[in-house]
């Protein structure tokens, strides 16, 4: 089974900008079908904007293929996946499994061969050094089989380099690979953002 790469770069005076550009055996693949790169923008103290708007391309203003924004009436994150300007969107509440504990944020998805649930949760496997108490290192879990679909490995102590996207491929879920790419690197992104900030901060910035 092949597994997709993504490197999460910081960019920009105040490193509110990710671009995510897919790798090949550790090099930059530039052979790929799917966009070579996307664009995350992060409106840090930026008041009504959400908390992360995703783009196809090497910039913010290529297409949007989807954003996240903390939700007010949960400790969920809200995912319109799709422009939200446009009818050819789709909604999903990430909500976590349990509000005390984080046991994992949970995706419902409807898929060509029924509704799966996903979950993100933190994880130390194959983890380090002080990198074990590293928050933001996460996996995504198909609740059904128990396998782990994606991971993002965090690296906490680099300033531009953010971290690394491990996908694996679709066919079990029955989508297309650049779609599940795109949702995957975008609710992984969203909740990102939700750990760094939290949502008591997300209500101070509005």
């Amino acid at each position: 089974m092949s597994t997709s790469q993504y490197t999460v770069t910081m960019i920009g005076v105040r490193r509110n900008t990710a671009k995510i550009v897919p790798l090949s055996d550790g090099k930059l693949d530039t052979e790929r079908s799917a966009p070579a790169e996307y664009t995350c923008f992060i409106p840090i103290w930026t008041p009504g904007k959400p908390v992360l708007s995703m783009h196809s391309g090497p910039s913010k203003e290529g297409p949007t293929i989807g954003i996240a924004d903390l939700s007010y009436f949960s400790f969920g994150v809200d995912i319109t996946k799709g422009d939200p300007n446009s009818k050819e969107k789709a909604f999903f509440d990430m909500q976590p499994s349990s509000r005390w504990t984080f046991y994992g944020f949970e995706i419902p998805l409807d898929t060509p061969r029924g509704r799966r649930i996903f979950s993100w949760k933190r994880t130390k496997k194959d983890i380090t050094g002080l990198g074990k108490w590293d928050f933001q290192n996460l996996k995504l879990v198909d609740k059904e089989t128990g396998k782990v679909v994606a991971r993002f490995t965090h690296h906490f102590t680099g300033w531009s380099n953010r971290g690394v996207f491990e996908i694996e491929e679709s066919g079990e879920i029955g989508i297309g690979r650049k779609e599940w790419e795109e949702l995957v690197i975008l609710t992984g992104g969203g909740l990102l953002e939700y750990l760094r900030f939290g949502i008591t901060m997300r209500f101070m910035m509005r």
